[in-house]
């Protein structure tokens, strides 16, 4: 399967290219391994994804709390299976790190029903996909690089 065929894999190639473009370097992070996560649950399910981020939005109380019942939930036991024992402590540094996972569900949300509108024609899809990138590099909390920023450029024009 390829980005043309499924959403899930043009939201890992989303991420997967803004993170060749520095993402996880403008989002703060002190993980390195995020986008890797991120795309190891989007990979088996968009919702489940979102599931996750949902648990991500709460207070530290209550994420603390809910963690564990989570994990016991269905979504939670395919987020377990897919993370393997580590599964809280990832769950934990993407709380950490929210603002990157929040961000990429952000540009799902904006470009999925898009995705879906383009019916698998490449040309389109291959636009969604530059925007989509672009939209996330510029959801970063820090500012962007003018190297970055130039080569951005130039692969959108491309």
């Amino acid at each position: 399967m390829d980005r043309y065929d499924s959403f899930e894999m043009f939201m890992i190639d989303v991420t997967k290219k803004a993170n060749e473009l520095g993402v996880n370097d403008l989002y703060d992070n002190s993980y390195d391994r995020l986008i890797d996560y991120c795309n190891m649950i989007i990979k088996y399910g968009w919702w489940l994804f979102l599931a996750v981020c949902a648990l991500l939005v709460l207070g530290p109380i209550m994420f603390g709390i809910t963690l564990g019942s989570f994990l016991l939930t269905p979504p939670g036991l395919i987020v377990g299976g897919v993370l393997g024992l580590a599964a809280a402590t990832i769950l934990r540094a993407l709380y950490q790190n929210k603002s990157l996972p929040l961000a990429i569900k952000a540009v799902g949300d904006e470009y999925e029903k898009k995705y879906k509108d383009a019916c698998g024609n490449h040309s389109t899809i291959d636009t969604l996909y530059k925007q989509a990138v672009s939209s996330l590099m510029h959801r970063a909390k820090k500012s962007i690089p003018g190297n970055t920023l130039a080569y951005l450029n130039n692969w959108l024009n491309s």
